[in-house]
């Protein structure tokens, strides 16, 4: 909303003054160039800064934003997309998109009156002739100044237009233009990292709306920890991420966002600065960015991969995340003092055995239904297996209430006919051990019943394997075929995996040096998998059967990836959305958008438990949003 803000503000600036009907384009006498030295003294304004933006290619971005404008003309394709802004014709055809254009936004306690408003703006034009030529031609009253002019916008309300160095210079107080240009000027002269580069000053917007900020941060995390109105534990534990962004907000100085688009799609980043000395720096040192492991152990059918190396502070994070939740996962009741700390020490002997590294993918099932899994890395097998084996062993009792908690049945109503059983199996010489959930349906849940089966067969098994340095992992009906698999792979016979995918392989080249996390979902082949879990799940009404014929129809082609990146003191969490696919997330709500971007904020807990992705099953009533 920010940069739209913004954009609409400064591109405004001269349409208030210009009518809709075409110029007669009169002219007037040339003016000798202006500099900056000449115009008004200004205040300092480095601590009212609240954000500013930088358009650094606006040309190129009118023409991919604008792919149906006839003959493709770029002047056209600008016109027609400063339009979408409000701004007229007459005056987009003399803005230069090929030069960078840049808006600035100030304290708005302290500027915005009914004369003042609290942006300034450098807009390139063609030249000051251009401008006051239009200005003339429909009668806009100006009063003119040796650097420019100023006209009025309202009852007390003035606009200042400053002309310095082929720029439009915008300010409604006449001594704030030179401030304009001192803030701007610098930036838009620097290389862009990014076509559309939209920074917020966090320090100055805290130090301006300190006690509105800290309620923000405060309800976010209160929110997030209470698992948002329903206080769901579920939900809770999903929101662990937000709940730790809230937590290092208060020391992050900077936020900047990225943007690009071109023929491949459009990429998003989201970067943020810390404070040399605060929290937020020192969880961006903690983390451990590098190249992905494990990818070689996910099937090539993979819809949905997801790869990271959880630094320790994450880890602690994530055991007291995972308590909380499987202490609300009850028999009938939270679990007291004594079994939360129970469960804590059981899920820390077991991250003693990790190294933070996971590679997790979701995959059809071959037979219909999902199939989960991956591997994870460990120091010492025979140590992680006894360990994994305790966290079952201790929460065991809690495992069926989250599986059904999971699928969005009945808890509480099932709770006696969920039944978890753990045994040891062999895949030629390796020992594999099951954990397996099976239910005995009571009388009037054939629909629960169905999905269930159509999902994950007469029992939910998850089978783990240990070998060297890495867990394996599966969880699905056809666990035996894809725990074989991984266990070749493991043995130097790998199988078809997801690492021979071109797309993913270009995937994995990003930011690989700096890399902490990378969420991976091929648009098409999620939306056939999602489309036929809706129709697994029995008899579907009109509404769903068009949504799913709209899953199949909008989604394009290509892969949507997702990353975490840290460096230095800045941590970024950027995501490309292929060009095919930018229709179809629109389409489908951004619902795609959100599935690649889960991982990132909600991994799989860790050791893993046999419980079904929320984000990619559907519930009892066939409704999309369950499933997407």
């Amino acid at each position: 909303m920010f940069p739209r803000v913004l954009a609409v503000a400064a591109l405004s600036t001269f349409t208030a003054c210009s009518p809709k009907n075409p110029p007669l384009a009169p002219s007037t006498p040339t003016h000798p160039s202006t500099s900056s030295a000449d115009l008004p003294k200004s205040p300092d304004i480095a601590n009212e800064v609240m954000g500013w933006m930088v358009v650094a290619d606006g040309a190129r971005l009118a023409q991919q934003l604008s792919p149906d404008v006839e003959g493709s003309d770029p002047k056209t394709a600008q016109i027609a997309l400063l339009a979408q802004l409000g701004v007229t014709p007459d005056l987009a055809a003399i803005i230069d998109l090929k030069r960078p254009l840049g808006l600035a936004l100030l304290n708005p306690a302290l500027l915005a009156t009914g004369s003042t408003q609290p942006y300034v703006a450098m807009v390139p034009v063609q030249s000051r002739k251009a401008v006051e030529d239009i200005m003339a031609a429909h009668n806009t009253p100006m009063e003119r100044t040796a650097w420019g002019f100023s006209t009025p916008t309202g009852p007390k309300a003035r606009m200042h237009v400053a002309f310095v160095g082929g720029y439009a210079v915008v300010a409604w107080r006449a001594d704030l233009l030179e401030a304009t240009v001192k803030l701007l000027a610098p930036r838009l002269a620097k290389k862009a990292d990014a076509p559309v580069v939209v920074h917020l000053d966090f320090s100055n917007v805290h130090d301006a709306f300190g006690p509105q900020i800290e309620a923000m941060l405060g309800q976010m995390a209160k929110m997030a920890g209470q698992g948002g109105e329903t206080g769901d534990p579920q939900v809770a534990f999903a929101l662990r991420g937000v709940r730790q962004i809230a937590q290092y907000m208060r020391s992050v100085s900077d936020l900047e966002l990225l943007a690009d688009i071109d023929s491949g799609g459009l990429t998003l980043t989201l970067r943020a600065d810390g404070e040399a000395d605060g929290a937020f720096n020192s969880y961006v040192k903690q983390q451990r960015p590098g190249p992905a492991w494990g990818v070689q152990f996910l099937p090539r059918d993979s819809v949905l991969a997801f790869a990271t190396h959880e630094s320790p502070v994450g880890r602690a994070a994530d055991i007291t995340a995972s308590v909380a939740y499987v202490g609300e996962m009850g028999v009938r009741a939270p679990a007291n003092q004594g079994e939360r700390e129970k469960v804590r020490r059981a899920f820390e002997r077991a991250a003693l055995t990790t190294n933070g590294e996971l590679a997790y993918a979701v995959w059809p099932g071959r037979a219909g239904g999902v199939g989960l899994g991956g591997a994870y890395r460990i120091s010492n097998a025979v140590e992680a297996r006894a360990a994994v084996a305790d966290v079952y062993q201790t929460v065991s009792t809690r495992l069926g209430p989250m599986v059904m908690k999971a699928l969005l049945m009945d808890s509480e109503k099932l709770l006696q006919h969920v039944h978890v059983q753990k045994r040891t199996v062999h895949f030629g010489d390796v020992e594999a051990d099951l954990v397996e959930v099976s239910v005995a349906w009571p009388k009037g849940m054939q629909a629960e019943r169905h999905m269930f089966e159509s999902l994950f067969g007469k029992k939910l098994v998850m089978a783990t394997a240990f070998l060297d340095q890495q867990a394996l992992f599966t969880i699905g009906a056809d666990y035996q075929e894809r725990l074989s698999a991984m266990i070749g792979t493991a043995r130097g016979m790998p199988a078809a995996s997801l690492n021979e995918e071109p797309a993913f392989v270009e995937a994995l080249q990003y930011k690989e040096g700096s890399r902490v996390s990378l969420s991976y979902l091929e648009t098409a082949g999620m939306a056939r998998f999602a489309a036929g879990l809706v129709q697994q799940g029995g008899d579907m009404g009109l509404d769903e059967e068009k949504a799913v014929a709209r899953l199949l129809t909008s989604v394009g082609r290509g892969a949507i990836v997702s990353t975490t990146n840290a460096s230095g003191r800045r941590f970024e969490v950027t995501t490309h959305v292929p060009h095919t696919a930018i229709v179809g997330v629109a389409a489908l709500n951004g619902a795609l958008w959100r599935m690649a971007l889960s991982p990132l904020v909600n991994p799989p807990m860790m050791p893993p438990m046999p419980v079904p992705p929320p984000h990619v099953t559907p519930s009892v009533n066939h409704a999309t949003e369950g499933t997407l």
